[in-house]
């Protein structure tokens, strides 16, 4: 009887947690994130004020075995209120930590840290392990070079790709080095007009409507 008590407990705790901070992971690296549907904020309770994370991937969580971070007041992920809860995305592949930089292609991240908090740094929640809400191990992607043709480069206003084949779509994704997203569209056009961007460093993923997947650094000149 007291383990059918322990099992209970232990079901309780998983389904509280889960109400509170859900992170829906796909095996190539990128989670989705919910805060607060279930009305429950005692991981963190941000009033009236958007919620921001902080995350880290420690030595100890991935292949690597290289600490990915950011600095307190660095990169941080917005999460936004969609009604019901505050969401967003973490995507480990574009992330660019300041300290251990872009998470390489092939890594295994079997866990990662993250805190809730304000946007000033104060009040926030706890250290978080990700598996504890519903994260699971995520295998960077990497890409089969050999059987893919397409290639990209900018001029200076325009980002330009190559071996698209005739009227094929896809879609692109600019993000910068904070791995906030500043371009995400979708076109047959063999070129993106990326006048907008400013001078600065931006990494863009590319994936075809047969499903190839290209990741490149472009410098915006």
């Amino acid at each position: 009887m007291k383990q059918i008590y322990i099992f209970i407990l232990a079901l309780f705790i998983g389904v509280n947690s889960y109400s509170q901070l859900s992170l829906t992971s796909t095996p190539n690296g990128v989670v989705s994130v919910s805060y607060g549907a279930s009305g429950d904020f005692s991981l963190y309770n941000p009033g009236a004020d958007p919620v921001v994370l902080y995350l880290w991937v420690p030595d100890t969580m991935n292949s690597q075995n290289i600490f990915y971070g950011d600095d307190w007041n660095g990169s941080l992920i917005n999460l936004t209120w969609d009604g019901t809860a505050h969401v967003g995305t973490i995507d480990l592949n574009m992330r660019n930590f300041s300290t251990g930089g872009i998470i390489p292609t092939g890594t295994t991240v079997t866990d990662f840290m993250l805190i809730l908090r304000h946007s000033s740094g104060a009040p926030q929640s706890a250290d978080l392990t990700a598996s504890t809400y519903g994260y699971s191990l995520s295998v960077l992607p990497v890409e089969d070079f050999s059987r893919i043709s397409l290639n990209l480069y900018t001029s200076v206003d325009m980002l330009h790709i190559s071996g698209l084949k005739s009227n094929e779509g896809y879609t692109t994704s600019i993000f910068d080095t904070m791995g906030r997203q500043i371009i995400n569209t979708t076109s047959n056009s063999n070129q993106i007009d990326i006048s907008a961007l400013k001078t600065a460093v931006y990494f863009v993923t590319l994936e075809t409507s047969e499903g190839n997947i290209i990741r490149k650094k472009i410098i915006k000149q």
